[in-house]
């Protein structure tokens, strides 16, 4: 699922031609940094759309289900600071990197 919900964020910041700045995808929550000329919320809803039709495509989730909480947070940043503090966070700051289902097998045997 994470996967899926990487490259549809990556797939859909490119189609649009919005630079993405920073990119996380946890277990439970997604971390987004982007330049884009709609508002915060525009986009999120774009991105959530297009992360729940691939990941209903792929049969990770059921046509009825409804994967994402009501929103989102959305933040603008107007400094650079705020910027680089921002794309440090979400890069560097979620904890350990989590392990692919191709890694996860390799190492356990499942």
């Amino acid at each position: 699922m994470r996967r899926v919900v990487h490259d549809a964020i990556v797939d859909k910041c490119a189609y649009r031609g919005w630079p993405l700045h920073a990119l996380q995808v946890r277990t439970a929550h997604v971390h987004v940094v982007l330049s884009c000329p709609c508002s915060p919320d525009d986009a999120l809803d774009e991105i959530k759309g297009r992360c729940t039709r691939l990941l209903r495509e792929a049969g990770l989730i059921a046509s009825d289900r409804k994967p994402w909480s009501y929103h989102g947070s959305t933040v603008y940043i107007y400094r650079q600071s705020q910027y680089e503090a921002v794309c440090r966070y979400v890069r560097d700051e979620q904890g350990p990197d989590l392990l692919s289902r191709e890694e996860i097998e390799a190492r356990y045997g499942q």
